[in-house]
């Protein structure tokens, strides 16, 4: 087995945000690694590569699991484990001394607690929504004050230029009247 690179991994990696949209992400990590000058032909490189890659991981995690418990029997029932539990030791040493009765008690004791968290997730749910139309309306009524203001400064303002062309009428006909007078 020859061991993977570090150019090659972070080129995987790279190859990832750019597969999964986060184009943002692959910029600022091709800034970090360099990406662009590795010596990886990224051309040789297949599409879903980190995702392969690390469902191979898992796999051969996952079979290295069963040999060690000695469940070598072809003919038994084959079940998958979970990928989390493949990462946590412990939990692999859990699932492997649980009593049938006690695994039942959990099952029934998780599902009233997953209700209570779905029930717990509806309700924050339902506050985030409560609290976005509020600051939407919020947002609005400051948008309509700030207009009602905006209008009455422009209203204000006309007023002053009224007045102000009235005064200068004002003073054009006193001056005509004054310059009449003297001739």
């Amino acid at each position: 087995m020859v061991p993977i690179t570090a150019a090659e991994l972070n080129y995987i990696i790279f190859r990832y945000f750019m597969e999964s949209g986060f184009t943002h992400a692959a910029f600022m990590f091709d800034c970090e690694a360099s990406i662009r000058k590795s010596p990886v032909k990224g051309n040789l490189i297949p599409h879903a590569a980190l995702f392969t890659l690390v469902y191979k991981g898992l796999q051969y995690i996952e079979t290295e699991e069963y040999l060690k418990k000695g469940e070598y029997d072809v003919d038994k029932e084959f079940c998958f484990l979970q990928a989390m539990d493949l990462i946590k030791k412990e939990s692999i040493n859990k699932k492997k001394n649980q009593h049938p009765t006690i695994a039942a008690k959990l099952g029934k004791e998780g599902k009233a607690r997953k209700a209570q968290e779905r029930e717990e997730a509806d309700r924050k749910a339902r506050e985030k929504e409560r609290a976005y139309r509020e600051a939407r309306e919020k947002e609005k009524a400051y948008r309509e004050a700030r207009q009602k203001e905006e209008a009455d400064r422009v209203a204000r303002e006309r007023d002053e230029l009224d007045r102000a062309e009235r005064r200068l009428s004002r003073v054009r006909i006193k001056r005509k009247k004054v310059i009449r007078w003297n001739d």
